[in-house]
């Protein structure tokens, strides 16, 4: 049971990242940067809700830039710390 309510919450947070960034971020102004404490667990992969990363190889790659809303949900759903969501100008 808590575990069921700790998804619920979980996607909840999900959904509000969302809406957040469709909402008041402007669109292809982000991108994510992925450092070397990447393990290529591919959890950013999932969570993503525009496709910008992808598994490649058992590499994690990002294949979309453009498409970064700036939700930063990889960010925070990487257990290694590894994603960063940047404005385009600041990378």
């Amino acid at each position: 049971m808590r575990a069921c309510i700790n998804f619920y919450i979980l996607y909840i947070i999900y959904i509000f990242l969302i809406l957040k960034s469709y909402l008041m971020a402007d669109n292809n102004k982000f991108t994510p940067v992925v450092n070397d404490n990447c393990k290529n667990c591919g959890i950013c992969v999932e969570f993503c809700p525009k496709g910008v990363l992808k598994m490649e190889n058992g590499k994690l790659k990002v294949t979309n830039p453009e498409e970064c809303i700036g939700c930063k949900i990889c960010e925070k759903m990487c257990p290694d710390l590894a994603i960063e969501v940047k404005k385009k100008d600041h990378v």
